[in-house]
């Protein structure tokens, strides 16, 4: 019986040491960290129609994240359609066409002339207003004040028939008397606004002497090669970050998130400053993940060894990076026992 166990007891030392050419390892505290991160980017100007990732979510390569939509322009007043020349899938660096106020007409106003009462020297932007010819009266219109600059004003006109160049009396009240005049104004005609763009027409809603209104969608554009708006992830990885919502507008090649790409997952472990000189690139060994119930070793090699120290007290310790050898799917911040 004492042979028995002497030559079990023989048996464990033997199995205890390590295999012909194979140095002891030392076993380190290991997690998995990202080293490194890569932007995703908006391909195309416009608004964020959808989204399709948020942080901590693995993606694919070639997978679909989200969707830009065109850049929708509307109209700025009530105008007609002119001088369109652009069709849809164009594209186009400068005017597309031009909007031709329903308001035909602007008047450049003085208080100069108002009549000697302290009410007629204050003007209002908005309020409304009543035009008549200076020559013979014969002239009449409505307008409204668009803008205030001291004594001077502008007012685009509503109603009436007035001939470009002549001079008008400009009246609160609609009986024309004197007492209520506030100024004096020359007709000129509405500038022509252009609807300028620097994209690729995808959509256009009007035609060559289209009527609108204000707040009428007239075209969609995009910015960019990638005119349908697809976001497309270009590597595998981990969503680390999002920085837009769905409905955000972007600008071409603006950051969107962040993701950490498989090959900037590593096993980072910390090293004593003891042991440091003992390891460096190229070094092999293996982890044992905690979340793996057969224990089974996952080949490391040792990527970088870092020259600043991570400790903050006491004995220095420097964090050495390792490559997993192997296309498993691996989590930020799983623990691992590491032999190295």
């Amino acid at each position: 019986m004492k042979r028995i166990c002497l030559i079990l007891t023989l048996l464990s030392l033997l199995f205890a040491l390590p295999a012909h050419g194979e140095t002891k390892k030392v076993m380190y505290e290991g997690k998995v960290t990202a080293v490194g991160v890569k932007e995703i980017d908006s391909p195309a100007a416009g608004i964020l129609e959808s989204l399709l990732m948020e942080a901590g979510m693995t993606v694919e390569a070639g997978e679909e994240l989200g969707c830009v939509g065109a850049i929708r322009v509307y109209a700025e007043t009530d105008a007609s359609i002119s001088g369109l020349f652009v069709s849809e899938g164009e594209s186009v660096s400068k005017e597309a066409f031009y909007l031709e106020p329903r308001e035909k007409y602007t008047l450049k106003a003085s208080a100069y002339y108002a009549f000697e009462r302290d009410d007629n020297r204050f003007v209002h932007p908005g309020e409304t207003v009543h035009l008549c010819c200076v020559k013979d009266s014969s002239h009449l219109g409505i307008g409204r004040v668009t803008s205030v600059d001291g004594d001077e004003f502008t007012i685009v006109t509503s109603h009436g028939a007035l001939y470009l160049g002549e001079a008008v009396n400009v009246f609160r009240k609609n009986d024309y008397h004197y007492s209520s005049r506030i100024g004096r104004a020359t007709v000129y005609r509405s500038d022509l606004l252009p609807v300028a763009i620097d994209g690729t027409i995808t959509k256009l809603y009007v035609e060559e002497g289209d009527r609108v209104e204000k707040g009428e969608a007239l075209l969609e554009y995009v910015q960019g090669e990638n005119t349908d708006g697809s976001i497309i992830s270009k590597e595998s990885g981990i969503v680390l970050a999002v920085y837009k919502s769905a409905g955000d507008s972007v600008a071409e090649g603006e950051k969107i998130a962040e993701i950490c790409t498989m090959d900037m997952l590593k096993m980072t472990i910390a090293v004593p400053e003891t042991e440091i000189n003992g390891i460096s690139a190229g070094d092999t060994g293996y982890a044992v993940f905690a979340s793996d119930p057969e224990q089974t070793r996952v080949t490391l090699t040792v990527d970088a060894v870092l020259a600043v120290s991570s400790g903050e007290e006491g004995e220095a310790e420097y964090e050495v990076h390792l490559t997993i050898e192997d296309n498993g799917l691996y989590r930020i911040g799983q623990n691992a026992d590491v032999y190295l």
